[in-house]
């Protein structure tokens, strides 16, 4: 993200602005114990909403003024036990000012990150013949996922440190306040935002993180995308073990297997581990059997025998 530098090299955050990264999965209310704590000893508050619209920011404004019409409004329509519900019960009546970053609705960045994302999915990224997978892969990460999330990103350094500083500006209580505590909430992959705030700020030992579980243990998917940001060597392996990804939460999803996960972020966890000691040939084999399987013109299974091992060792 050196061209953000050079565009932006004018951005500065308030030198009295202390900005906390909590990195989530942000998938179930138990992925964030710490958000409730968190969210009240902030004086600013910045969650990841992707496609946020101006009702998104007003309900934000008025639950954490306390008003419980909007609050149980808004949980109505949220699948009980949601990170996005559990944010907005968290920040209830704690009167934290909030500010938006993310990507707004209506700017073509949204669609470019769901569109990525949908080229993901296993009837998209599947050929007969196993190279030809993995350069379809490839394309897709090269072309679509690597770019809109690095789009994505710079959109949320620019608009993150715009928007603390003219909250700042315009609030009374914080512009005199020595010491402003902004917490942004984001999912665990999008570390690069948090050090590209800490070059801004004139006290980068003010931009500190938190991670809601150690080690952080990224899927296969999000490994690729993160070497194609950091400038690291993306390689057919690791497009490879996110096709095998693919394909094991495909597996779980058909099976009736009782897995216990603890949060939505332990799945993943667990299936890149277990599909991260898979070999290139290994994978290969997977792709063979899932060409043999859709020859027969039947639903899906995926009861090979590479798969089968991997889901017998998650139960």
């Amino acid at each position: 993200m050196h061209n953000l530098e050079m565009a932006n090299s004018a951005l500065v955050l308030p030198e009295q602005a202390s900005i906390h990264f909590y990195f989530t999965p942000h998938g179930l209310a138990e992925d964030a114990p710490r958000m409730p704590e968190l969210i009240r000893k902030a004086d600013i508050f910045a969650p990841e909403v992707l496609n946020w619209s101006p009702e998104h920011a007003f309900a934000y404004e008025k639950i954490s003024k306390g008003d419980r019409k909007v609050l149980e409004s808004w949980r109505a329509v949220l699948p009980e036990g949601s990170f996005s519900a559990f944010q907005l019960k968290s920040l209830y009546n704690t009167w934290v000012p909030v500010v938006m970053f993310d990507i707004e609705e209506g700017n073509p960045i949204v669609d470019a990150v769901h569109t990525s994302l949908d080229d993901l999915s296993l009837s998209e990224i599947y050929r007969p013949d196993f190279e030809d997978t993995i350069h379809a892969m490839r394309e897709k990460f090269v072309d679509g996922l690597g770019p809109s999330a690095q789009q994505r990103e710079e959109h949320m350094v620019v608009k993150l440190s715009e928007r603390v500083t003219e909250l700042i500006e315009k609030h009374p209580k914080l512009r005199h306040k020595d010491d402003v505590s902004v917490l942004v909430t984001l999912g665990a992959e999008h570390t690069n935002v948090y050090h590209q705030i800490r070059r801004l700020h004139q006290n980068p030992q003010n931009v500190t993180r938190e991670f809601d579980k150690l080690p952080i243990i990224y899927p296969n998917f999000i490994n690729c995308m993160r070497a194609l940001q950091f400038g690291k060597l993306l390689t057919d392996t690791m497009i490879a073990r996110s096709f095998a990804d693919n394909i094991v939460h495909a597996a779980i999803n058909i099976r009736d297997h009782s897995l216990e996960f603890s949060n939505s972020g332990d799945r993943g966890q667990r299936v890149a581990v277990a599909v991260g000691h898979l070999s290139l040939n290994e994978i290969r084999l997977i792709h063979a059997d899932l060409v043999r399987e859709l020859a027969l013109d039947q639903d899906l299974t995926l009861e090979y025998p590479v798969i089968s091992r991997i889901i017998d060792e998650l139960v």
